[in-house]
């Protein structure tokens, strides 16, 4: 079962408790959620706003998944362009352009079942970079609600290679690795290794259209053909868990 199809499984309650045996009932939802969070590079900065989203959005519409993108931006030329990526944001600033300090009001008012997190970029640009700042924003999210799984990025390196961030997706590696151990639900994806940074950038910082695409690509794969674990179904005071999104009809 792919990394997709495993978060969309939802605990519902069941109401009859029937001659002693406990009733489970299966929920198919909708939809899942699917919340695109960073800085510039997950706003689209270099490639008309749309970045790896419009790519992503492409290749999972074209294979049948029934999602949606959500946050409280608004921008692109497709059909699904919601996300929070924030130019400029840091992981943790100490102040209001962090994305520590907001994702979980973001959480609140668009729920995710999925978050795409990609940050640090601005940190080592500002000295600043410290991978336990994306702990903390990881410990936002599980505030919000355990439930929501993130597909961690390991950032993209610059057009000319920066050592910080080879040293700080080490550190931001590490440190998921200790939270995964204990058993917090996130995937970590290599995002340094997945361009060519001779060809796929258009300055400095940003990737190009090809570049984006490669991203759209690991993103892609983490979410659709991951191998997880098989859900169980849960039956306990009248609790079922089953519910799994299928692709659209």
């Amino acid at each position: 079962m792919s990394f997709i199809q495993k978060s969309t499984l939802r605990l519902i309650a069941t109401s009859a408790v029937l001659l002693g045996y406990l009733s489970v009932q299966t929920v198919t939802n909708a939809s899942i959620s699917i919340m695109p969070l960073g800085d510039s590079i997950t706003y689209g900065a270099g490639s008309t706003d749309n970045g790896y989203r419009k790519p992503l959005y492409q290749k999972l519409t074209d294979a049948g998944y029934d999602f949606d993108f959500v946050g409280s931006q608004t921008t692109g030329d497709f059909g699904d362009p919601q996300h929070e990526g924030h130019p400029g944001w840091h992981a943790d600033d100490a102040g209001t352009d962090d994305i520590l300090g907001q994702v979980y009001n973001w959480l609140v008012t668009n729920p995710a079942d999925i978050i795409l997190l990609h940050i640090g970029t601005n940190d080592i640009t500002a000295g600043g970079q410290n991978a336990n700042e994306v702990g903390s924003i990881l410990d936002e999210i599980d505030r919000f609600s355990t439930d929501t799984k993130v597909i961690l990025a390991l950032i993209i390196d610059r057009q000319t290679h920066s050592p910080a961030t080879a040293q700080f997706n080490i550190d931001v590696n590490y440190m998921a690795q200790s939270r995964i151990d204990a058993g917090d639900d996130i995937f970590v994806v290599n995002m340094e290794s997945a361009l060519n940074y001779t060809t796929d950038m258009t300055d400095n910082l940003h990737p190009n259209d090809a570049g984006y695409a490669k991203m759209a690509d690991v993103w892609y794969d983490a979410l659709v053909t991951t191998t997880v674990p098989e859900p169980t179904t849960i039956c306990l005071l009248g609790l079922g868990a089953l519910g799994l999104l299928r692709r659209k009809k």
